[in-house]
C-alpha cells in the first residue's frame, strides 16, 4: 500500500530543514563581521609639526608640487598608523 502523505512529509521536511539551514547560515554570515568587528581607538600627537619644504609658485591646484615635512613624538610602540588631515580652518571640524 502506498503512503503518499509519508513520503510528501519527509519530503518537506527535509525541504524545510534545508531551508532553516541556508537561514541560519545567511544568519551567521552576516552577524559574524559585526560581532569579530574590533573597537578602535586613537590618542592625539601632542607634540606634533608640519613645515612647508618645497613649494612651487603659481600652482594651479591647491596642494600641488608642494613637499611637507611631519615630525612627531609617541609614546606607544602600538602604533598601527597615521592620517594626516588639512583642513581650511585652523580649528573645528574640517
Amino acid at each position: 500500500m502506498k503512503q503518499p502523505f509519508a513520503v510528501v512529509g519527509a519530503s518537506m521536511t527535509k525541504r524545510q530543514l534545508l531551508a532553516f539551514a541556508q537561514a541560519a547560515v545567511l544568519a551567521v554570515s552576516v552577524a559574524l563581521p559585526v560581532m569579530l568587528a574590533g573597537h578602535s581607538s586613537a590618542a592625539q600627537l601632542l607634540q606634533r609639526k608640519v613645515t612647508i619644504n618645497k613649494s612651487a609658485v603659481g600652482s594651479t591646484v591647491q596642494g600641488q608640487n608642494v613637499q611637507y615635512d611631519f615630525e612627531f613624538d609617541f609614546d606607544s610602540t602600538d602604533v598601527e598608523g597615521i592620517v594626516f588631515e588639512f583642513c581650511d580652518a585652523p580649528l573645528g571640524a574640517c
